[in-house]
């Protein structure tokens, strides 16, 4: 089962010339936005798995850019 993870990005807008430009980003996500409670434990723990992240100034936007890891 894949995780969700939504992780809205909001980017100040730049006015762009007619032609495409591509930008690369980097977002850093915290070790904690993969943890889950580990009841065995009593401790929040990282949860292997495969995790969707939906990266988006809306909505609408984000579930158009999804972006898949895997989490060991």
């Amino acid at each position: 089962m894949k995780k969700q993870l939504f992780f809205m990005a909001m980017l100040m807008a730049m006015s762009l010339s007619a032609s495409a430009q591509q930008q690369q980003v980097t977002i850093s996500l915290p070790r904690q936005s993969f943890e889950g409670w580990d009841s065995q434990t009593n401790t929040m723990r990282v949860v292997p798995g495969k995790y969707q992240i939906f990266v988006g100034g809306s909505s609408a936007e984000a579930a158009k850019n999804v972006i898949e890891v895997k989490v060991k």
